[in-house]
């Protein structure tokens, strides 16, 4: 589909300021609650504790991954299934009664990564691998997360300096509605978030495409709807650029909020970071969103608790909230995962491969040799290149994840 570059766009957010309250409160749906048995409990955190590998180090990660996804087996095949069933009909469950670390220290101060010795057990984490190969899906994760620091897992909390942040550790705002890095060339299929510590003020929201109605569907026939909307990504990643860290994916991705794709009604929601082309159209996506406000659903992601995320027809977000920063604050882990991760995007830097070449960051095979990884390990590298590496850096990071680093 082609767009024209000259085309006029228009901010929503900018037309439309955030106006809603949050006082709609419905929780999720039991039948999309799911409860593990006490002896699926027992069996998950024994287990879970055997495995003595750290997913926040480097040289740990490929070997944690591979233990965690086996305890895959320790669940009831009647726990598969209905996981399964409700990603595939609503596109949320919620998993409760699920083991947690013993002893849990202070709630973390900064988000992202943990330091190597800021844990002593990683029951959770390897938890959290094992539910995301319930689906067949890969973990990995975008190298802007916590602040560069780009985590296998990420660890998000509040943060006071970013009390406002439109995103991973802001509090103050009521987030609006989004699908997860909907714009991205590696969109995530599934995110999982578990609960280490809740806030009963924080409520995270989700909504379905199973539940828009027929007058907004009526809506995407026109003709001139697909292409009459971009998605764009989030201030921080914009921000990164700054620090030496490239987006690695188009900057924009031209789809519309709502649509059929391979039979299936997908949402690809930005409230917060779409532009329309016209005025029609951002009435359309005012009453998409007032719609969305008054019929999701909430719960509240509580010590043991997992929601899993479908994350092509759901949109989710959260609620404002005051933490206290007494290290018992809100505190969840993050993962996202997608089932053809290892695919590459080979063509769409087939004119760049000779530079890369040259430039010795690609093997034989043309993939991504050590020589570029160490700058996906360390964004500082790119910070101080010239322009022309800084291009070419981009380009190349189109080529992750690769064998050697989940990190796109």
């Amino acid at each position: 589909m082609k767009i024209s570059l000259n085309m006029k766009w228009h901010n929503y957010r900018e037309t439309f300021p955030i106006n809603y309250s949050r006082k709609f409160d419905k929780k999720i749906p039991e039948k999309y609650q799911i409860e593990v048995t006490n002896y699926e409990h027992s069996k998950l955190e024994t287990e879970a504790k055997k495995i003595n590998k750290n997913p926040y180090q480097t040289e740990d990660q490929e070997g944690f991954i591979l233990e965690s996804k086996g305890l895959i087996k320790f669940f009831n095949q009647s726990t598969i299934n209905d996981i399964k069933l409700s990603l595939e009909s609503f596109g949320a469950v919620l998993i409760k009664n699920l083991p947690v670390d013993k002893n849990l220290p202070d709630t973390p101060k900064t988000g992202g990564n943990l330091t190597k010795n800021y844990k002593n057990s990683f029951v959770s984490e390897s938890l959290l691998i094992a539910l995301g190969n319930i689906m067949k899906s890969e973990p990995y994760n975008f190298r802007q997360e916590g602040y560069g620091s780009s985590p296998l897992i990420d660890n998000i909390v509040p943060i006071k300096k970013l009390a406002s942040q439109k995103g991973a550790g802001g509090f103050k705002n009521n987030f609006p509605f989004h699908s997860e890095s909907a714009w991205h060339r590696k969109r995530p299929d599934y995110i999982i978030l578990f609960g280490q510590r809740g806030n009963k003020k924080a409520k995270t929201l989700v909504f379905s495409s199973s539940q828009l109605s027929k007058e907004i569907l009526s809506q995407i026939n026109n003709k001139d709807f697909i292409k009459s909307f971009r998605l764009k990504p989030p201030d921080l990643y914009i921000q990164m650029e700054s620090y030496g860290i490239p987006l690695g994916t188009d900057k924009y991705s031209f789809i519309p909020p709502i649509q059929y794709l391979n039979g299936e009604l997908r949402l690809n929601i930005n409230f917060n970071g779409i532009d329309c082309n016209s005025i029609q159209f951002l009435n359309f996506l005012n009453e998409l969103e007032n719609f969305i406000e008054q019929h999701y659903y909430s719960t509240v992601l509580e010590k043991g608790t997992a929601l899993i995320i479908n994350n092509k027809i759901t949109c989710h977000t959260r609620t404002g909230y005051e933490p206290l920063f007494n290290g018992r604050d809100r505190w969840f882990l993050r993962g996202y995962f997608k089932n053809d991760l290892w695919n590459s995007d080979r063509k769409q830097v087939r004119e760049y491969l000779a530079k890369f070449s040259n430039l010795g960051w690609i093997d034989d095979s043309q993939n991504l040799n050590h020589k570029f990884i160490e700058y996906i390990n360390n964004p500082k590298l790119l910070k101080n290149a010239n322009p022309e590496i800084k291009k070419l850096a981009d380009k190349a990071m189109y080529l992750t994840p690769n064998s050697d680093s989940r990190i796109v």
